[in-house]
């Protein structure tokens, strides 16, 4: 969920939640939660730093850029064990085209290998029809995306997120 103090940031704790809501989250490791493994993965817009030196650090365990990067942020994230991640859109009008795809991918391994990224988040809110060829290739792209990050990148993390609207839920 957005939230309107804070238009850049937005997270996700299996479902959307707002950075006021990550205050009252016990910190990692408390002994209130052992058996509890949170995953809080925020989506950051562009923002000045006052702003993200500001983010809950301890409480998150990925911040994924929405379109731009900062370096400094990259190395706050990881001194605090938070990995960033970037969004890719693929473009669904080159779905068929095996030539770009494998390109794609290149691209967004050495992108991400050039930043020191920990990973790439798919953004692809386009219904495809259920056993059609778009779907099979969009198949295909991402078990080609995790092959290249993991084969390249050990230990990233490819993620993607659905427009549950657009897939008629």
């Amino acid at each position: 969920r957005h939230n309107k103090r804070c238009p850049y940031f937005s997270s996700f704790l299996s479902c959307s939640i707002s950075p006021p809501a990550l205050r009252c989250l016990p910190p990692p490791g408390n002994s209130l939660c052992p058996l509890l493994l949170l995953k809080v993965f925020s989506f950051l817009l562009e923002s000045p730093s006052s702003v993200w030196q500001q983010l809950p650090w301890p409480r998150l365990t990925t911040v994924c850029l929405a379109g731009w990067l900062d370096p400094s942020l990259v190395l706050l994230a990881h001194s605090h064990n938070t990995t960033v991640s970037f969004i890719a859109n693929y473009p669904r009008h080159q779905l068929l085209n095996t030539t770009y795809r494998k390109l794609w991918v290149r691209q967004q391994v050495d992108y991400a290998r050039l930043h020191q990224l920990d990973g790439v988040n798919f953004d692809f809110e386009d219904a495809l029809a259920e056993g059609s060829d778009e779907s099979a290739a969009y198949s295909r792209l991402v078990k080609d995306t995790v092959a290249a990050f993991h084969m390249d990148l050990p230990g990233s993390q490819v993620d993607w997120r659905l427009d549950m609207a657009a897939w008629g839920h």
